[in-house]
Order: structure tokens, then C-alpha cells, then sequence
């Protein structure tokens, strides 16, 4: 009974930390914000869901698809997000819709050494 009610706590903080997930990447106006939140929000959402559903009582085969799933998310999310932030860097364009500014109020790049 306690198992049912950990992964129902489970799926739905996962299906929680998705939709956040998502909402952040269509708010967020950079480039590497939205890969913050694709990244780091979906890799633990998808997870917990996972984790969420291994408890349910799966059998031994779907048992063991979950878990290399769960694998493979864990090794492709890093992976991928340094694709995607190494192309925006090589690229030059962040597609940031604000200045970024330090404490001053001056620009990264006028800052005197």
C-alpha cells in the first residue's frame, strides 16, 4: 500500500517537474537558460517519473527496459547539452532578448581589468 502511494508521489512530482520544465524553456529568453531548464529539469523529471513507475510492480523484462532507459538518460542528457551550448557558443548568437550586465550596470566585455 505504501509502495502505491510513493510512486503515485513519485509520477506526479515527475509530471510536476516536466511542466515546469517546459513552461521555462518557452519563457526563458536565452539560449542557455532554456537549455538550464531542458536539461537539468527533464533529466530529473524523467527520472522521477521513471523511478515512479519501476515501483508500481513491473515484471522482470519491463523492469529492466525502465532501468536501461533510465541509463541512457543519464548518460545522453550531459552529452547533448553540451552539443547544444557548444553550437550557441561556436555560433555567437544566444538569441538573448536582454543585455547581460554585471553588478554596475556595465557590460561583460567594458569591464577594465
Amino acid at each position: 500500500m505504501i509502495w502505491v502511494l510513493v510512486s503515485y508521489l513519485l509520477i506526479s512530482l515527475g509530471i510536476v517537474i516536466l511542466f515546469t520544465a517546459s513552461i521555462a524553456m518557452y519563457r526563458f529568453p536565452d539560449i542557455y537558460m532554456r537549455l538550464h531548464a531542458g536539461s537539468k529539469a527533464s533529466t530529473g523529471g524523467t527520472l522521477t517519473l521513471l523511478i515512479g513507475i519501476l515501483m508500481r510492480g513491473v515484471t522482470i523484462v519491463e523492469g529492466g527496459k525502465i532501468i536501461l532507459v533510465i541509463a541512457l538518460v543519464i548518460i545522453t542528457a550531459p552529452i547533448t547539452a553540451h552539443a547544444i551550448a557548444r553550437a550557441a557558443h561556436v555560433r555567437g548568437d544566444s538569441g538573448a532578448t536582454v543585455p547581460f550586465t554585471d553588478h554596475e550596470g556595465e557590460h561583460r566585455g567594458d569591464v577594465p581589468r
